[in-house]
């Protein structure tokens, strides 16, 4: 089966983000294993376009969610951080 690697993978990140301090929505969680997801999966130059073409949210969706700021968007990305203090 082609996507066990994947699923696997999936369960990782979702791992990962549980056992952060971060306090994720259950949608934003799901849109950001998306993401990833698409970032393993497009190869050549990743914007909003190509996203909503091999995603399944609409370029808007993605765009929103990127340019989200306040706690939950900047304590998200500095507690997943491998090294403290570093974004």
């Amino acid at each position: 089966m082609t996507s066990e690697p994947l699923d696997q993978y999936t369960e990782i990140c979702r791992d990962a983000i549980k056992s952060s301090s971060a306090k994720l929505g259950k949608n934003f969680e799901n849109l950001l294993l998306e993401i990833l997801l698409l970032y393993m999966a497009i190869q050549r130059k990743i914007n909003f376009t190509q996203m909503e073409r091999y995603g399944t949210h609409c370029e808007q969706t993605y765009r929103t969610n990127f340019n989200r700021s306040g706690p939950s968007a900047s304590t998200g990305l500095s507690s997943t951080s491998p090294f403290p203090g570093v974004i």
